[in-house]
């Protein structure tokens, strides 16, 4: 994996990231990385239950509308 020096605009990074993971993924048995992957859902779901605002708010907030 190419690593480069982060930035404000990550893009490159971020594509890099997405290629590795999906290498690491194709060529490791689903129970080295679904452990893995469980672990980061399951703290991005944690970490949404904090979140200060409603999903409405933070579309509103964003200028995009809810479909709820």
């Amino acid at each position: 994996m190419e690593w480069i020096k982060p930035s404000a605009d990550n893009k490159k990074a971020r594509l890099l990231f997405v290629e590795y993971w999906a290498n690491y993924c194709r060529t490791h048995p689903d129970s080295d990385w679904g452990a893995q992957q469980n672990i980061l859902i399951n703290a991005m779901m944690q970490s949404a239950k904090h979140y200060p605002f409603s999903a409405k708010k933070y579309l509103e907030m964003k200028g995009e509308r809810s479909s709820r």
